[in-house]
């Protein structure tokens, strides 16, 4: 790339429009970038080059100059990716502003929702609506599997950088106050009653809470169990009946690493007179009472041999 342009695409997160690289380079040579993949459309009107990796800083800066703007925000998954809590891999770019006549073209989604100076935060430079205002936005708007997730992980990642990232509990119930009225606050605000950092992933948050929809006491996110001086840990469990439930990740359990690890810990639970369950993706989402019926009677059953 030419000197001048490689300049106006380092102040712009990686971006450049088809006006600037007319500066530097002819309508031929810009289409024979094109044509031969060293440059790539990223919005009507905005490139980048290929070698260059997406971000949500580089769209929200693309769809700013696609659109004309003088300033955009990135709001609902696009922020949550810049916060770092992004539970959905979500190809769109969703930016915020006030004055947009347009509110959508391809993957960009272009919202007008009302906000106020203190929504908005600046990350690395690239403007965001706030993490907590970001997080209770999804809460409301997202399904119940995908809102606990982002809540979780937003509160998750507050604790984790102790402050520095995400959202607190108190920030988020702040914030869940402010948006009083609005589409969805009481999904957001009954799932932050359930929320809880512990969870270490969103299927894990999403499978604990088709538990407590299912009706099962309320399950203990990051179960640790110590045996003569061995630690074991649970995704999910009732440690009174000594009952766990763990997501089984299909990245995570497949592959002889995975049962050189997962069966002498299975095993070992086992001996420590732990019954263990096992959930995957199309359970959670589709077909929970597969794993939430057998643990109900598990439950019964050890609370009628107890008494």
């Amino acid at each position: 790339m030419r000197p001048n342009l490689q300049q106006i695409r380092n102040r712009q997160h990686g971006v450049f429009t088809v006006q600037q690289a007319l500066t530097e380079y002819t309508r031929a040579e810009i289409r024979t970038l094109l044509s031969c993949g060293e440059w790539t459309r990223v919005f009507q009107g905005v490139f980048r080059e290929t070698s260059t990796p997406i971000s949500p800083s580089l769209s929200v800066e693309a769809a700013r100059q696609s659109m004309g703007a003088t300033e955009v925000a990135a709001c609902y998954e696009t922020a949550a990716a810049l916060h770092t809590f992004p539970v959905l891999d979500e190809p769109a770019t969703h930016v915020l502003s006030a004055d947009a006549r347009m509110t959508r073209r391809s993957g960009l989604v272009v919202h007008r929702d009302a906000f106020e100076p203190e929504d908005l935060c600046r990350i690395d430079g690239t403007l965001a609506t706030s993490a907590a205002r970001t997080a209770i936005d999804l809460a409301r708007t997202s399904s119940r599997l995908d809102a606990i997730a982002t809540l979780d992980l937003a509160w998750r990642r507050n604790v984790l950088s102790r402050g520095r990232q995400g959202a607190s509990i108190d920030e988020l119930k702040a914030e869940a106050d402010r948006q009083a009225g609005r589409r969805g606050i009481r999904q957001a605000i009954e799932l932050l009653g359930l929320a809880n950092w512990k969870a270490e992933s969103p299927m894990e948050s999403r499978t604990r809470l088709q538990c407590i929809d299912g009706g099962l006491p309320h399950p203990e996110p990051q179960v640790i169990v110590w045996q003569n001086g061995i630690e074991r840990r649970i995704d999910l469990g009732w440690p009174e009946w000594k009952i766990g439930l763990d997501y089984e990740s299909g990245l995570w359990h497949t592959g002889d690493a995975a049962a050189s690890r997962d069966n002498p810990r299975h095993n070992w639970l086992i001996d420590y007179v732990w019954l263990m369950f096992y959930a995957v993706a199309p359970q959670v989402y589709c077909r929970p009472f597969e794993f939430v019926d057998p643990i109900r009677r598990a439950i019964d059953k050890r609370i009628r041999a107890s008494a």
